[in-house]
This record gives C-alpha cells, structure tokens and sequence, in this order.
C-alpha cells in the first residue's frame, strides 16, 4: 500500500483546481486600432489623456510563460508629454488574512531610443483616496528597468533591475506579502527579472515598508495603469496578477496531463498485481 501512495499523492496533484487570477490582460482585443477611452470603455479601460491605442501586434512572449498569440499594447508618444491609459478593477486586500501572498508579472519591451529622462511604466494602483495613491511599478528607460513600491507622501524605494538592450523583452515579477495592521514595514514586496519561472531562486531584490496591501490602506485594488513620458515606443502585455502561480508558470497541457496520468494508473496497476 505504501508503495501506491507516490503515484497517488501526485496524481491528486496534477488534478487539483487551479485558482482563478484576480486580474489578467493579454490585449487580444482582435485586428483593429482601437481607442481605449473610446472602443473599449465597456472593458473598464480609460484614457487619461485620450491619445493612448490598442494597436495590432504580435504579443511578447517569455520562456515559461504560457504567452498568447494575439496582439499586445503597443503605443507611441510623439512629444515630451506623460501619457497613459488604465484598466478599473475592483479587489479587496483587507478581506484576505494577514500573510497572503500575491504574484504580479508582466512583459514589457522599449522599441524605440528615448529623450533624456524618457521611461514606460505598468502599475499596479490601490487608491487610498485623493490624491494619496500606493503602487507596485515596473519602469523601464532604453537603458535599464527597476522595480518600484511607491507612496504618496514617501520616499520612493527601487530595485534595480540592470542595463537594458533596445528591443528585448523583460519579464517582470513581484511577489507581495501582504502586511499586518497599519504598520508599512509589515508588507514585503520581491522582485524578480527575466526569472526562471521553473525555478525562481532568490529574488533580485526586496522593498519592506511598502504600504501596497496591509489593513488600513489600499483597502481596495483600483486600477491596472500603463504609462509613459518624453517620446519613444514602448509595449507591454500579458500582465497576470495572482494568488496562484500557476497561473504564470507554464503547466502541462490537458493532454499532456491525461497522458501521465493514464501512466500512473497503468503503473499502480502493475504494482498492485505484482504484490
């Protein structure tokens, strides 16, 4: 009977429910320019300046990444202005327990050199209340990249993330630990770039008095903001927010995994009869 229980222990495994993300967005929004103040208001996406669009292109992809073969959002600023464009939705942190953790991932690629002081930014918003806003970012420049926890009235903490190359594509992760109390320094945010999704390792780096999700701020997630200033091209996609991994890291197809299990069964057949 012991010998059975491996095979058992990991087929229950590979079946197990899979949580649902509590946000995603690949962009597949189909074969048109689209407006997202306009076009897709009904998606809960606004224009904070009415100049951003969705512009077909081939989405970003990443090793590990289970990435989709539709477009991503691609935008471009043709003067030294901050642009940018949100998508509302509605979360609530202090409903979690103390210790949650969360995952957020993104792609993200600058295609075009910048001005002096150019950067792109994906951010994740809980609004605490005008004008008072705490956020988790990925920046990027066409130099390098960083992961940022900042609060309003705070000083801003950054993880570097290192030099960037024009064009590439980085992945971005950051792992939340949600806080205790009122106390900022109780909520922990990691950072990985380009990690081995299979195999994360240590992160590149920690921020430890963010005030992103802990009780009595940021009661509620807002918004998912992209952004950017001072010219350039720059696309993102594929943006995950999480409490389960696996929705990240790439698992086995269904078919993939019927097949295995199909073998584990055969396998506890076989013990069984030799036993």
């Amino acid at each position: 009977m012991k010998k059975l229980l491996l095979p058992i222990l990991v087929l229950g495994a590979m079946v197990a429910v899979q949580a649902e993300p509590i946000y995603t967005q690949s962009f597949d929004y189909g074969s048109s320019t689209l407006d997202f103040g306009d076009d897709l208001s009904g998606s809960g996406w606004s224009d904070n300046t009415g100049v951003i669009d969705y512009v077909p292109t081939a989405g970003l992809t990443y090793p590990g990444f289970n990435s989709s073969v539709g477009g991503a959002l691609v935008y471009n600023f043709p003067s030294a202005a901050l642009r940018s464009a949100a998508q509302d939705i509605s979360y609530d942190f202090e409903a979690d327990p103390d210790g949650q953790v969360y995952w957020l991932f993104a792609l993200g690629a600058v295609n075009t050199a910048l001005t002096t002081g150019g950067f792109t930014e994906m951010n994740l918003d809980g609004l605490v209340g005008s004008p008072d806003v705490n956020s988790i970012k990925f920046v990027m420049t066409d130099t390098g990249f960083y992961g940022e926890a900042f609060s309003t009235g705070s000083a801003v903490t950054q993880v570097n993330g290192g030099t960037y190359t024009l064009g590439e594509t980085i992945g971005f992760l950051a792992k939340v630990t949600k806080g205790t109390g009122a106390s900022p320094e109780n909520t922990v945010v990691d950072f990985w770039f380009n990690p081995d999704l299979a195999n994360l390792g240590v992160a590149n780096g920690s921020i430890t008095d963010s005030k992103f999700a802990r009780d009595g701020s940021a009661a509620a997630l807002d918004q998912v903001k992209f952004g950017g200033d001072t010219g350039g091209s720059y696309t993102w996609d594929e943006v995950r927010f999480t409490t389960d991994f696996n929705n990240i890291h790439v698992i086995p197809e269904p078919s993939s995994l019927l097949l295995t299990a199909m073998g584990l069964l055969v396998g506890i057949t076989v013990m069984r009869r030799r036993n």
